[in-house]
């Protein structure tokens, strides 16, 4: 019997591997490779929700441009985040780069367009650069998404009474405190509504509950104050316009009212 020599043994009856298991040793390599890219991303993925964990932390914390740096990681390895572009605008938003928060926002939205919090975000800084058309619009589509959504329906009230529909800020406002009894800015709106339609006594009605609301607020006691003065109620405007004063001591027109207060009781 003629021998076959060992190279060619090795190609007849190892057809599926060569001498030295190379094609065994091909899948090790492969299953590694497979399993370390599996590790590599599942890494990825967790340092991104790492990054994103404590950039969220931080816009709690107002550190907004730590806030940033950590978004930007989460990002960089995750960059189909909706919510990563959310708070990174969010945080540009609370540094005033209004601009720069509006992209983010956009992004945001891309990614997930019923994301309700990037388009009413997106309307407060539209409103703030004064562009209040594309604001009603953001904040339309909050509450397309999210009809109760009341800080939508209270910004969009804002827009209203700054463009004079009076009417439908009314509206607006009626409607948010039919669905939030408990949401102060509402009744302090309404208030500042209903003094400018001349509703007084109404209006007073509505600083007050907000006062019950936030005791601290006090935007509420120095408009409450200003509408008694108008109602000749010297002292209630005078206690008002002190309360008002304990809590935010900078205020120009609550001393000059208070002063105002002071000399009409002299008289």
């Amino acid at each position: 019997m003629k021998l076959l020599p060992l190279t060619v043994i090795c190609y007849i009856s190892l057809s599926q591997f060569d001498c030295f298991g190379s094609k065994v040793m091909a899948q090790s390599s492969m299953t590694y490779k497979n399993t370390s890219q599996a590790s590599v991303k599942q890494l990825n993925s967790k340092n991104s929700d790492a990054y994103l964990k404590s950039g969220i932390s931080k816009t709690d914390l107002n550190d907004f441009k730590g806030a940033i740096s950590d978004l930007n990681q989460a990002i960089n390895i995750k960059s189909n985040s909706a919510v990563a572009f959310f708070y990174r605008g969010f945080s540009k938003y609370k540094l005033e780069d209004y601009q720069a928060a509006i992209v983010d926002f956009n992004e945001a939205i891309r990614l997930k367009p019923d994301y309700d919090k990037p388009f009413y975000h997106r309307g407060n800084a539209y409103m703030r650069l004064s562009k209040l058309e594309e604001a009603t619009r953001d904040y339309n589509r909050t509450l397309q998404i999210s009809p109760n959504f009341v800080e939508a329906l209270t910004h969009r009230g804002l827009i209203k009474t700054k463009q004079g529909n009076l009417r439908g800020a009314m509206q607006d406002f009626n409607a948010v405190i039919s669905f939030a009894p408990g949401f102060k800015d509402a009744y302090y709106h309404r208030g500042n509504l209903k003094d400018r339609l001349g509703d007084k006594r109404s209006a007073i009605s509505d600083y007050t509950n907000a006062i019950r609301i936030d005791p601290n607020l006090s935007e509420a006691f120095h408009n409450r104050g200003a509408t008694k003065l108008e109602l000749v109620d010297l002292n209630g405007a005078l206690s008002d316009l002190n309360q008002a004063i304990n809590i935010k001591s900078n205020s120009a027109v609550a001393f000059f009212y208070r002063g105002f207060s002071k000399y009409k009781l002299e008289d």
